[in-house]
């Protein structure tokens, strides 16, 4: 499967959280597959930004990075797309079979019932944003339907 680093970003930031949840043994390996390979990828991403902030932020007379609102204020925020944005772009190989939107509607976790407090399953709602986080690996419509 080919994804771009931006995509790689994205599902780095949203596969920690699905993770969390009791997942089926096929999903938890293709998971943390997919975490082991772009990990390294996303690294090496994550040092070109932060070398580019670094060229890219404002600076007090100090020398020191000026922040607002705990990031750092980038005086030429098109200076810095320009550059990031190829990167971003950039297209690898991972090795994934992909899983469908039914079979993430499947997962399913331990949940007290209010009335008897015995343990029943229960189907687990993921955040919208972690939907969006995995992106490409959520295969919808399924291959070959």
């Amino acid at each position: 499967m080919k994804v771009t680093l931006g995509d790689a970003r994205g599902i780095m930031a949203g596969l920690p959280e699905v993770m969390k949840e009791k997942l089926p043994m096929k999903m938890s390996y293709w998971f943390a597959r997919t975490i082991r390979e772009l990990s390294d990828h996303t690294q090496d991403t994550e040092g070109v930004r932060k070398k580019l902030v670094e060229k890219y932020a404002a600076k007090d007379k100090k020398g020191k990075f000026i922040e607002k609102n705990g990031q750092y204020d980038i005086k030429d925020i098109a200076g810095f797309n320009k550059e990031f944005q190829p990167i971003l772009d950039q297209e690898i190989e991972i090795k994934y079979d992909g899983i469908t939107l039914e079979e993430l509607e499947k997962v399913t976790a331990e949940q007290e019932c209010p009335e008897c407090k015995k343990k029943i399953p229960a189907q687990v709602t993921f955040k919208g944003i972690d939907i969006f986080n995995l992106g490409k690996l959520i295969l919808d419509p399924p291959e070959g339907k």
